[in-house]
């Protein structure tokens, strides 16, 4: 690696078998999943809400922002609470995975992908990452609208 490239650490989670990764940076904590208490008239991609030790969290499903079906929580899934300007976010995921380390100008850039930024090759493995909080921000413009 040249001088100029440092490596960040990412947290790996898993979402229907794929291997994810958001910036540590970004994350505040990860608790085990709870049901959120439902927001009516909330985008899809959004769960609901969660009292965390008396903060309020808007949880966001990671299948929905990935378009992809429903699933029924298992005792695996976690929320990855993360750190915004708009507030605590709690990103809803099927498991935790561990702690990778590589620079951003690794990432192979995705095109035209609201919440991914791209994909890298960790220990052979494809690992897909995640630009979530670049999506919250236009989610909470359609909130802000209701």
């Amino acid at each position: 690696m040249s001088e100029n490239i440092q490596p960040l650490q990412w947290v790996s989670f898993y979402i229907n078998n794929e291997i994810y990764a958001e910036s540590i940076d970004d994350i505040r904590e990860i608790i085990p999943y709870q049901p959120p208490i439902p927001v009516p008239g909330s985008p899809t991609e959004v769960d609901g809400i969660l009292n965390v030790r008396g903060e309020i969290v808007t949880t966001i499903s990671s299948r929905s922002l990935l378009e992809l079906a429903p699933k029924k929580p298992s005792e695996e899934w976690r929320i990855i609470i993360l750190e915004s300007e708009l507030g605590l976010i709690g990103l809803c995921v099927e498991g935790v995975g561990e702690i990778l380390s590589f620079a951003e100008e690794q990432i192979e850039i995705a095109a035209n992908q609201d919440c991914i930024k791209g994909t890298i090759q960790v220990n052979e493995q494809l690992v897909i990452v995640m630009n979530t909080l670049s999506k919250v921000t236009s989610l909470s413009l359609e909130l802000a609208e209701h």
